[in-house]
């Protein structure tokens, strides 16, 4: 790479160039590495035109501020980890696709988007499995459910209007309101029955979706039960 790198712009390298870099200065980046065959399959399984290949040897910097923002985003995902961290990552990897094919790459085809939901049984399953385990990955959704990772956060947001990682995180809300109400577990012990890595993770998550903190819920809510914890 013959140019030099700056600060918040977007590069697209293409490794089968094999590319050097000289680095003389500490510096940060954040990288996602996307082979050619998967934005062929993402286009393929979302109704895309089909990808072929970047129209132009892909190293100018780009003032790209949607892979800015999924670069963000990525970052804090990996810098404050909890249980819905994979579901996450893996939708930041889906929009990356998406973009990617949008911006950069050229098709054969100029047939329009379509995009389509789940069939009822895969929906059924994928909320089962959610329900029953708060850790599971959205890779394992998809192959439960015959798809590829992006096609099934694609099509799982077509059938129910949210993303998976944040209808995961509204069943665990209800879990933990149903916790609060119908029994004397401390907070923090509730925070960890629902899938959160601390009580401050749950406190901060449950106030930003319900409104109040989880001991006011508790004590506006609860009737009859004693020893009941606050915050």
């Amino acid at each position: 790479m013959s140019e030099t790198m700056h600060a918040g712009k977007t590069y697209l390298t293409d490794l089968r160039r094999e590319p050097r870099v000289l680095i003389q200065d500490p510096f940060h980046t954040v990288n996602f590495y996307v082979p050619i065959t998967t934005l062929k399959a993402y286009a393929e399984q979302n109704d895309m035109p089909i990808f072929t290949e970047f129209p132009q040897s892909p190293t100018a910097g780009q003032d790209d501020p949607v892979m800015r923002q999924l670069a963000e985003a990525a970052a804090a995902a990996f810098a404050h980890r909890h249980q819905a961290s994979g579901l996450l990552l893996d939708s930041i990897l889906d929009a990356v696709c998406a973009n990617v094919l949008g911006r950069y790459g050229t098709s054969n085809s100029t047939a329009s988007v379509r995009f389509h939901g789940l069939a009822p049984w895969q929906e059924r399953r994928a909320k089962e499995l959610m329900d029953e385990r708060l850790d599971v990955s959205m890779t394992e959704l998809a192959e439960e459910c015959g798809l590829s990772t992006a096609h099934f956060g694609r099509a799982f947001k077509r059938s129910t209007g949210i993303a998976p990682h944040q209808w995961q995180l509204g069943r665990r809300m209800k879990r933990a309101q149903a916790l609060l109400t119908g029994s004397s577990l401390p907070i923090a012990e509730i925070a960890l029955k629902c899938g959160f890595s601390s009580q401050s993770h749950f406190a901060t998550a449950f106030k930003e979706n319900i409104g109040v903190s989880a001991g006011h819920w508790r004590r506006s809510t609860a009737t009859g039960i004693s020893g009941l914890d606050t915050d």
